[in-house]
């Protein structure tokens, strides 16, 4: 890092971002949706939050590096992107091997206190 920081840099960005889609597709998914309510300590986003982003953005400030150039998209994903996983899964399910169930109420009112807008993306689910 000493004779490099600029590809440091690049290397944190790109693979901040990939580890970013990957991550939230693995664990957003069976955290919000196949773990039951009643056994779920907290959303992914806290989790996200509370594990991941903070402690990243302290070794940055350690080694004096920034913050990716897309860190404002990388949070307002945050919010919404591995609902959006599920939603596109569960609109293709019938190619997939395995069931994806849509949500129960009780779920989605699990995941409504800490995602304000769930209903935008599950109501025209629920509604056919």
């Amino acid at each position: 890092m000493k004779h490099d920081p600029e590809y440091v840099q690049y290397l944190l960005d790109k693979w901040f971002w990939r580890s970013w889609r990957l991550f939230s597709i693995l664990t957003g998914l069976s955290t919000d949706y196949l773990t039951a309510l009643e056994q779920r300590p907290y959303s992914f986003k806290e989790f996200m939050e509370e594990w991941i982003i903070d402690q990243y953005l302290r070794t940055l400030d350690e080694f004096g590096l920034k913050k990716p150039w897309y860190w404002d998209i990388f949070e307002d994903e945050l919010d919404i992107y591995h609902h959006m996983i599920y939603a596109s899964a569960y609109t293709y399910r019938a190619t997939l091997w395995f069931n994806f169930v849509l949500p129960s109420p009780a779920s989605g009112s699990g995941c409504a206190r800490n995602i304000p807008n769930i209903g935008t993306i599950w109501m025209p689910f629920g509604s056919r």
